[in-house]
């Protein structure tokens, strides 16, 4: 089996309250926004250049749980998450399923377009695995999508996509 690499994305805090966490992540902390995601118009995360992201947790866990939760500090739902991208994340998830992996949800499309899967670490803890974003734009251009479209689904600016589009 081939060897792939892998890259380190960063983790992401699920938010109860994204505005409150932005204060302190931001205005405590002094992190400076690299990109705010959304869906609809509506914001739902912030990555910072730092590497850090916050992500809105009733979105984060509908699109993982497939439902949101008002409640999610329990011992059997986490508060964290560490995100990884891949080039072949088809090839990653089969590497997954002969590990014997412990699924949270199977590889799928989320809700931004991108394909992701995510695995327990044997603490409990969520690591994300999907394709690069990059990937999922041109995935998703590949399938007749416009670059306004993409960009609408994925939450990244059209500069961002025509970018990706040309592979860079």
């Amino acid at each position: 089996m081939e060897k792939q690499e892998i890259q380190f994305k960063g983790p992401a805090a699920y938010a109860s309250n994204r505005e409150r966490a932005r204060r302190f992540y931001e205005g405590l902390l002094g992190l400076q926004v690299s990109r705010v995601m959304s869906r609809d118009g509506k914001p739902i995360a912030v990555a910072y250049t730092a590497g850090l992201s916050i992500w809105d947790v009733d979105d984060a866990f509908s699109a993982i749980f497939g439902s949101p939760t008002a409640d999610f500090r329990k011992p059997d739902r986490p508060a964290w998450e560490n995100a990884f991208e891949v080039h072949d994340v088809d090839a990653m998830y089969e590497r997954a399923i002969a590990a014997g992996s412990a699924f949270a949800h199977p590889l799928r499309e989320l809700p931004w377009g991108q394909r992701t899967f995510r695995v327990y670490d044997p603490d409990g803890n969520i690591v994300d695995i999907g394709e690069t974003h990059a990937a999922a734009v041109r995935r998703m251009i590949a399938q007749g999508l416009s670059f306004d479209q993409v960009a609408g689904k994925i939450g990244l600016p059209l500069e961002t996509i025509e970018r990706f589009a040309r592979g860079e």
